[in-house]
């Protein structure tokens, strides 16, 4: 039950992060830290905080790095766009 009620909520917080465009892993992180307190709260029982530390540690090991080359690839796509549309602009006006 308490797997099965993580996995919602984690699927949740990933989908919350591409819904409101987060950019950035500060605000990734931020949140992640409030997703992992209000699961801490909700389930107090010490199966729920062996759950919690793998999350942790998954977040920590998988889901922040891929969620990180996220950001990054989706930061230089934009640089990569702006850069070809100053460089038209430059060509435009010689």
């Amino acid at each position: 039950m308490i797997v099965a009620r993580l996995t919602v909520s984690l699927q949740c917080f990933v989908a919350k992060m591409r819904l409101f465009e987060v950019t950035d892993c500060a605000t990734t992180k931020s949140r992640f830290t409030d997703f992992r307190e209000d699961f801490r709260k909700k389930n107090e029982s010490s199966a729920a905080q062996h759950v919690l530390l793998a999350v942790q540690d998954s977040y920590k090991r998988l889901l922040q790095p891929a969620l990180e080359n996220e950001f990054r690839a989706d930061a230089k796509e934009r640089a990569d766009k702006e850069a070809i549309r100053i460089l038209l602009i430059m060509y435009v006006n010689c």
